[in-house]
């Protein structure tokens, strides 16, 4: 790479091509690197100081990442299984005698529907010792299990 290049560029205010290169393959080396990791790696390489932003604005114009990369990303799979999602939520409310319950409440994420909960009596929850009952508020059929 020439050195001169992109630091003549630099001052001009218009990254090289060099400095782009350098960009892109350092963010497809390192995938995970933000804009501040790679402007102070190519700073201490090329001895200028490189902006942050100077990064940011390549790496949004030149930058795809690579499809084999993998798998999908987090969002994505959670986008495909939304609507067989569910949440299980288990917490601790006191009554008004100061007696402690855990409630277990168990979510379908797509419809937003409870499909069913569980309430536990007692300072633990521990099957030997509290007496556990499970109650169902507008389950489906499909949901139960006897």
């Amino acid at each position: 790479m020439a050195i001169e290049s992109i630091k003549t560029n630099i001052q001009e205010g218009q990254p090289s091509p060099e400095l782009i290169d350098a960009i892109l393959e350092m963010k497809r080396r390192n995938p995970r690197f933000g804009y501040q990791g790679i402007a102070q790696e190519l700073t201490l390489a090329f001895g200028v100081e490189i902006d942050n932003d100077t990064v940011r604005r390549v790496s949004a114009k030149h930058y795809r990442p690579d499809p084999s990369n993998g798998g999908a990303s987090w969002l994505t799979f959670l986008a495909h299984a939304k609507d067989s999602l569910w949440s299980v939520d288990l917490f601790r409310c006191e009554s008004l005698i100061l007696r402690s319950h855990w409630v277990m409440v168990v979510m379908d994420q797509f419809t937003r529907r409870i499909i069913g909960f569980a309430v536990c009596a007692g300072p633990r929850m521990d099957p030997e010792s509290v007496a556990c009952s499970a109650k169902y508020a507008a389950v489906p059929d499909r949901y139960r299990t006897h």
